[in-house]
């Protein structure tokens, strides 16, 4: 028999389930959920790291390149047995036009760790350090700094080798440094597109794109 209090009771009880949040035991949306078609190339996203394709030594020299990044901030390198090296300290450096320099090594020094020591020291304030492996286990760097109110840049090319995590062999083979006292570039961009509505309103062409690609889209684009 339905008596008034249950009536009460059961209304009160719907209307505390409707406040509860939704679990997954609910039952299914009356109409079917349309997800957004998949990036055609999704397949090919966990090819991106190095190491999952065909060309495994690009993970080599992925890890190679993060060994001489941490190079510059801990002065250090593992080095194999019987590791063979010569100083990457330049002996000295001939001027071959206003404020450009060769580097001239000495073949002769093999003491890496203090020539290498030495040569992080003049590297100076860095601004930015990039490295990058060659075939034929040769290595670019291009470095940019400042030494007592000084720019530098500095390009060069060493060869080595790794025997697994450790480095087996060492050879500068040359470097190019370029001094400044100034900058000799600086950037204009705010300077010619600064009036520009969507330069400095960046949101007035993001907002469509978000309408239209949802709100994960990359585009939080800053100009500072």
């Amino acid at each position: 028999m339905l008596t008034r209090r249950r009536l009460l009771r059961s209304g009160a009880a719907a209307g505390l389930a409707w406040s509860w949040p939704v679990h997954a035991s609910t039952p299914p949306a009356p109409f079917p959920v349309h997800f957004r078609k998949l990036n055609p190339y999704e397949s090919l996203r966990n090819l991106v790291e190095p190491g999952h394709d065909e060309f495994t030594v690009e993970k080599d020299a992925a890890a190679a390149t993060a060994r001489w990044n941490r190079l510059l901030s801990t002065g250090a390198v593992p080095m194999a047995g019987g590791f063979q090296r010569s100083t990457p300290m330049p002996a000295r450096y001939k001027e071959v036009a206003p404020n450009i320099f060769s580097a001239e090594f000495d073949r002769t020094d093999t003491g890496f760790e203090a020539g290498m020591g030495h040569w992080i020291a003049k590297l100076g304030a860095l601004r930015s350090a990039r490295f990058f492996v060659l075939a034929d286990d040769r290595l670019r760097y291009e470095i940019a700094g400042t030494v007592e109110g000084s720019l530098q840049y500095r390009v060069g090319i060493w060869k080595q080798a790794w025997r697994g995590a450790q480095l087996a062999e060492f050879e500068p083979l040359e470097e190019t440094l370029v001094t400044a006292p100034l900058p000799l570039f600086r950037d204009v961009t705010r300077e010619l597109f600064g009036p520009t509505e969507s330069f400095a309103r960046p949101h007035t062409w993001q907002t469509p794109l978000k309408r239209r690609w949802g709100q994960n889209l990359q585009a939080e684009t800053t100009w500072d």
